[in-house]
């Protein structure tokens, strides 16, 4: 008993030690005197140069906390001057005590204001490739004991993450309690620009996340996106959703499964399932889909679309659309098709062969319409020229199509 008490009290006196000594680097050790030798060693590591022009704050006990801020590390030669990254705000921490048991324990991750631009050169390479990469050894299994055992979360505040023209402005993500076998909670805000000059996608989005990063194992479950769009820019916003119960990802077997989902745009309501492979060599992908009936005149206008004049004032009034759809191998196309516009019904499957040349294969049957109901209410005769109307030869010249198309009966002119 004596000889544990004697080993308990020698490792008490080694842990007040351990703490007296932290407390004096706090008290007598300014970090940002430091900041050359970081800036040199990221330098060293990286080749890229890092600004530190914020101050530094550092504390030890009962966390290991770290705070910097402003802060920007450069892109590599050859993308520019301006900054790869930069941020407003950093903190973090890390508890001490499980630290000196070998495990590691991070508190919240805060970053504000994070500027990520990421860019492509002329050759195809991006200014993230080999990061780090500079003088950088293998890692060994006996490098380190520390083992992570938990992450109270990440909050990324007030951010802009770019990619060529693609850019998520205002990107707010709240990453909640991250620990082994546990869902972890995930909020997400954004505005989503596709290209220059496009107007923004707003998206929101919540889901709870499994993951197995040894297996490379992904489940979202369930997952909610939502948002508004405008169709062009000055055009009213249009609510948008997405919802899938449940979305798993396997990188490893490069495989993704969606059972069921819905999507919503407007007025139109569409739902069905989804399943991938080779989602990350030569991603490949099937399902099936369902839109509900809908009104395509009332639909055209909720997108800022005028629909055309027609001489029956209820046509375009039912749009409703089933079938099975594919992508892969540089092609795409859906097949058991039953498409229903008004009383005429459209069957069979169409596909883009090649999505480079846009060969086209179709095998179309359509029981019957009455054309006239779409023609324009003008029944003016058209003026009779002397130019003859020239053909669009290059457009057909260039067009490749192969298939069949029949109709069981048509309606053109009363005829």
């Amino acid at each position: 008993m004596r000889a544990l008490k004697l080993v308990g009290i020698v490792l008490g006196g080694l842990v007040a030690v351990i703490v007296v000594l932290l407390l004096a680097a706090r008290l007598f050790v300014n970090p940002n005197d430091y900041k050359g030798r970081i800036e040199k060693a990221v330098k060293d590591s990286t080749g890229r140069e890092l600004a530190m022009s914020g101050e530094i704050k550092l504390s030890v006990f009962p966390w290991i906390a770290l705070a910097l801020g402003p802060a920007s590390i450069g892109n590599p030669p050859g993308f520019g001057a301006e900054p790869f990254a930069a941020v407003q705000h950093v903190s973090l921490r890390v508890k001490l005590l499980p630290l000196l048991r070998g495990q590691l324990h991070i508190g919240r991750i805060q970053i504000d204001g994070l500027d990520l631009r990421l860019h492509r050169n002329a050759q195809g390479k991006g200014n993230w490739e080999n990061f780090g990469a500079r003088n950088a050894a293998p890692a060994s299994p006996a490098s380190g004991s520390e083992t992570l055992r938990d992450l109270a979360g990440i909050v990324i505040r007030d951010s802009r993450v770019s990619y060529q023209d693609l850019v998520a402005d205002h990107l707010n993500l709240d990453v909640g309690h991250v620990a082994p076998g546990a869902a972890v909670p995930v909020k997400l805000k954004l505005s989503l620009a596709t290209s220059r000059g496009a107007p923004p996608i707003e998206l929101a989005s919540q889901f709870d996340l499994m993951l197995d990063m040894a297996k490379k194992q992904y489940r979202f479950a369930p997952l909610e996106l939502s948002g508004t769009t405008s169709p062009k820019s000055g055009a009213a916003t249009v609510p948008w959703n997405f919802s899938a119960p449940d979305l798993s990802l396997d990188l490893a077997a490069q495989t993704l499964s969606a059972p069921t989902f819905t999507a919503q745009l407007a007025g139109a309501h569409l739902t069905g399932n989804a399943r991938g492979s080779k989602i990350v060599d030569a991603p490949s992908l099937m399902g099936a889909f369902k839109l509900e009936p809908m009104s395509l005149r009332e639909f055209m206008g909720q997108l800022g679309m005028a629909p055309p004049p027609t001489r029956d004032a209820k046509a375009l009034g039912k749009l409703a659309a089933s079938g099975e759809f594919f992508y892969g191998g540089n092609a795409v196309g859906a097949t058991k098709l039953d498409v229903q516009l008004d009383d005429s019904a459209l069957r069979g499957k169409a596909a883009i062969t090649n999505l480079d040349t846009k060969a086209i294969s179709v095998d179309l049957v359509l029981d019957h319409i009455d054309v006239d109901r779409y023609r324009s209410p003008d029944k003016t005769p058209p003026r009779s020229t002397d130019k003859a109307a020239e053909l669009p030869t290059d457009t057909l010249k260039a067009l490749q199509m192969d298939g069949t198309f029949a109709i069981g009966s048509a309606k053109i002119s009363g005829v």
